[in-house]
Parts: C-alpha cells; structure tokens; sequence
C-alpha cells in the first residue's frame, strides 16, 4: 500500500506526535509499505536536504520512499538549462498573473536562496519574467549570489518606489525580520538606498491559487 505525505516547514519544525519521524513511523505500523513525499520547498536548499536525510533514515520501514522535486528544480550546465525549464516558465507565469499589475512600477521578489551558491533556479526565473516585458521585475536574495543589496538596479532608477514581495512559501522569520522589517532588513537597506518601499506582508502559502495548484490543497 502507498501513503503519501506533503512535507512543508511547519512540518519539518513539528515536535512530539506530529513529528516528520512520528508520522512516517505511524504510517509503516498501519502496513503502509510505499511512501511518497511532496516536498514543498522552492530549491533543494538547507530544509529539502535536512527533509530527505530524516525521512531516508527510516527507509528501513518501507518497500519505497519517493520525493517530488522542489518548485524551481531545474537541472543546470554552466547557466543553461538542461532540464525544469518548463517549471520555471511556469512558474514566471503564475508570479506575473498574481502580483504584477503594470510594466512601470517596480516590484522586487526575494526568496531565501543558498549560501555558496550561483541559485540559478533564481536568476533563471527573473530572466523569464524580463522576457515576457516586464523589465520593471527584479529578484534578490538573503543568501549566495544575489543577496548583494547594492547591486540591485532597475531600468528607471528615477521612480524610486519599490513594492516588496517575499518569494516564500511562509510567512516566518525570514519574511517577516529580514526581508520586510524596521531594522536590519533588506527593506531598510532599500530605504538607505533612498527608496520608497511598500512591504507585502504576504507569502505565496497565503495565496489560494498557490495552495492549490502547487501545494495541492
């Protein structure tokens, strides 16, 4: 028999009954030899590494464990696609139809990114949504190449408002102290930088059309 479990963030931190382990250990005593696991994740970051190692340490209960890709997955040589590049476009599309309204206002995404990384899923991303027009669209990041605040630069520098929009799939720490926060934030960086910036205080987890045609919900 197969089971499937969708693994998100709230899952990944839950402790006791609910635990990732719990779960899985709970599903091989109702005689469930198959697993699949939905990993709800953007990149095979820190959390999608930590996931499958856990989850792998009890492949000993289970016939088959099976995971799903993150998101953004594509497969890279050097910065072309090999292969997701229709996961990117795809995704391009649904960030165009959900959050951007005009072709003048300029609105930055920031996702999480990795640490010692080129997070080409990321820059990939940005340049499908610039080939479709919308050269007013930018993306940064907390980590790895993409985070350098500075370098962030926008056709038309002289409109200086920014809207700000977490490339998240929650809203935690990150969105909410990082990226959109009074201090030490990438916002307040931004308004350094003399910028106007809108903070959103959304996630894509907050948007039904995300729930439901990516999280499944």
């Amino acid at each position: 028999m197969k089971i499937t479990l969708t693994v998100n963030f709230h899952v990944l931190h839950c402790e006791g009954a609910d635990s990732l382990e719990s779960q899985i250990k709970n599903f091989a005593l109702l005689g469930y030899d198959e697993l699949e696991i939905i990993s709800c994740f953007m990149t095979k970051g820190f959390e999608y590494s930590c996931m499958k190692k856990r989850v792998l340490a009890l492949k000993k209960l289970f016939r088959k464990i099976t995971f799903t890709k993150p998101f953004l997955h594509a497969h890279f040589i050097g910065n072309f696609i090999i292969s997701g590049k229709k996961r990117i476009n795809d995704f391009a599309s649904f960030l165009i139809s959900e959050y951007i309204l005009d072709f003048s206002t300029k609105y930055l995404f920031v996702g999480h990114g990795l640490k010692d990384s080129k997070n080409r899923e990321y820059h990939a991303l940005e340049k499908r949504i610039q080939q479709y027009g919308f050269t007013n669209v930018k993306i940064a990041l907390l980590q790895g190449e993409g985070s350098e605040i500075d370098k962030i630069s926008f056709d038309n520098d002289e409109v200086k408002k920014i809207i700000l929009i977490p490339l998240l799939i929650n809203l935690g720490k990150h969105a909410q102290n990082d990226i959109l926060g009074d201090k030490d934030s990438l916002a307040s960086d931004l308004e350094k930088r003399g910028f106007s910036v809108e903070r959103q205080f959304s996630c894509l987890g907050m948007n039904q059309r995300f729930k439901k045609e990516y999280l499944n919900e």
